[in-house]
């Protein structure tokens, strides 16, 4: 524990000695009081290099010649508690105050050694006989409240803090403490009459009064608070802090109507920290359970957005509020609103971006994702959907460039590094990069040979370019084991048998599919089996259906002209 406090007068100590020189003493003369000051000087340069067993050493010598100089005790006990010889500081730090009792830097040393040694009662004591003996001293009383707060000594620190605010005058956070104590003792008359005694100090500072009215609130005297929060109110009308407590109490109080106009009326207010109105709207929201609070919360949220109409976190959170009531093109207004005032927002970039792909508007997706990446490069979730913008238009092309950019980024998110492989695979497909493409796909079904993506396209593709036919029933067949009632990989299998000429073993799955499904591709597949089978007049059927569906392939009218399958 180092302690640095100002030393003593040496010169002064020595006067004090040859005027008190006890008759077992022998007499001090010039020389000798030269050498002592010669031995407490070396101490003192010793000490302020730190180079402390050299520093008590001095010291020593110089006690050695005057044994009842306080500042050479002092600086002794000061030296020994920096290196934490706590038992010899004590020693000194003591005889330093017996020897001299008005020197307020002794009694601090003396205290703080007692402190570091956990003798909270000796601490404390030596800080009251500081305050007693000692004129001016009265900023010692900060110290001896914390230990007497310390050491549960609750009257004494109400009689220290009481000493501070006489001498220094209204203080804010002595006070506090005082209403703490108050309250800890039972004593909450006292802890309001100390609230009281601040307003009464600051009557131009309105936080006073809403400390005050939070206390009596915590205090089951909801109806003091209400009376003292309406007369502030009445004094200052918008000041909001006053309304928001006023909402607490009337919540509490089951008064929902009173609570919702309270808060109502601080949300209109643009002062109003809208960090804070941000927190309580986001608890509001969560908390609602009916039709009517909902509304609420949403009433709330465009007032607050009234008052701050270019916050991002406003707009923000008018867009989440739409968004959980399923109102997806209001929430899309206002998240576009949120980026354009602050576009470093991840998260509201990203919902738009979701919002347009679950809407499946790729041209909307593509257009806000090359924005994104302009303020986020590097992120490769915002390149993959790029690339599934792109995919879906059919721009290959710039959606393998997309995805491969999103392969570059991906950190530690596995998930999303299979995701973009398999994308790329179909991409790759309809470059006609087949190579790329068994790659991506391959890679994938290594990390999961489960993915259901992977194993239909993976499959399908196969047997569109009628190779590895055996590979790709089968990934077919694990798929159709694993949902049977699926009709798209249960066209995929009937696809892939069709290709491998098992005509008998593909109506089964190409059946099934069809009777589940509007599908026009997999109308078309049914009548081409069928055709394959013999079965030409049904095989008609089917591709008319096919037809009525919407088409499929490019051979379609021209089976339907001609009766008969084309490759």
């Amino acid at each position: 524990m180092g302690l640095t406090m100002a030393s003593g007068d040496l010169h002064a100590q020595k006067k004090k000695k040859k005027s008190k020189k006890s008759a077992q003493q022998k007499e001090i003369t010039e020389k000798d009081e030269i050498e002592a000051y010669y031995f407490y000087s070396e101490g003192l340069r010793y000490g302020l290099k730190e180079e402390y067993d050299k520093a008590i050493k001095y010291y020593e010598k110089a006690l050695s010649i005057m044994p009842d100089n306080s500042a050479v005790h002092f600086k002794l006990g000061e030296t020994y508690s920096s290196i934490n010889e706590m038992e010899d500081a004590l020693v000194h730090a003591q005889r330093a105050v017996e020897l001299e009792k008005s020197n307020e830097y002794y009694y601090i040393l003396l205290a703080r050694v007692y402190e570091f040694m956990g003798d909270f009662p000796n601490a404390i004591k030596t800080y009251q006989d500081l305050v007693a003996n000692v004129e001016n001293a009265h900023s010692n009383y900060y110290d001896l409240a914390m230990l007497q707060v310390m050491s549960g000594d609750w009257e004494g620190a109400l009689a220290s803090y009481e000493a501070i605010l006489e001498y220094y005058g209204p203080n804010p956070e002595i006070s506090a403490q005082k209403q703490k104590i108050y309250l800890k003792l039972n004593r909450l008359d006292d802890a309001v009459r100390e609230g009281r005694r601040l307003i009464n100090a600051y009557p131009e500072e309105p936080e006073y009064v809403i400390n005050l009215a939070v206390l009596l609130n915590s205090n089951n005297k909801q109806e003091e608070a209400i009376m003292l929060l309406d007369s502030l109110l009445m004094t200052y009308p918008d000041f909001s802090p006053a309304r928001l407590v006023l909402f607490e109490i009337y919540r509490d109080q089951g008064k929902d109507v009173d609570a919702f106009e309270q808060l109502k009326m601080a949300f209109a207010d643009p002062t109003l920290d809208i960090s804070k109105k941000v927190g309580l709207l986001s608890g509001y929201e969560r908390f609602a359970k009916t039709d009517e609070e909902k509304e609420q919360a949403l009433e709330l949220g465009l007032t607050m957005l009234e008052a701050h109409p270019e916050s991002d976190l406003a707009n923000s959170l008018i867009g989440d509020f739409y968004l959980s009531r399923e109102k997806k093109e209001d929430a899309l207004i206002y998240y576009k609103k949120s980026v354009e005032i602050n576009p470093n927002s991840f998260n509201v970039w990203m919902n738009i971006l979701i919002l347009n792909f679950e809407e499946g508007r790729n041209d909307s997706l593509v257009f806000y994702s090359e924005k994104m990446v302009e303020v986020f490069p590097n992120n490769a979730r915002v390149w993959f959907l790029q690339g599934l913008g792109y995919y879906s238009m059919e721009n290959y092309d710039k959606a393998r460039f997309s995805l491969e950019t999103a392969k570059k980024w991906v950190s530690n998110e596995q998930s999303l590094l299979v995701d973009i492989e398999a994308t790329l695979g179909d991409c790759y497909y309809n470059l006609g990069e087949y190579e790329e493409m068994d790659k991506s796909y391959d890679w994938v079904l290594a990390e999961n040979p489960d993915n259901d993506h992977v194993l239909n396209n993976y499959s399908y593709f196969l047997s569109l370019r009628n190779q590895r036919l055996n590979d790709a029933e089968k990934m077919s067949t694990r798929l159709v084991e694993k949902y049977p009632d699926n009709p798209t990989y249960l066209d995929t299998h009937a696809w892939v048998l069709f290709q491998l000429e098992k005509y008998e073993e593909a109506l089964p799955f190409i059946e099934k599919a069809a009777g589940k499904s509007d599908s026009g591709v997999i109308h078309e597949h049914h009548g081409d089996i069928l055709f394959k089978l013999g079965r030409e007049e049904e095989a008609i059927e089917a591709w008319k259906q096919a037809q009525e569906f919407g088409g499929a392939g490019d051979q379609l009218e021209k089976k339907l002209e001609n009766g008969r399958w084309y490759e």
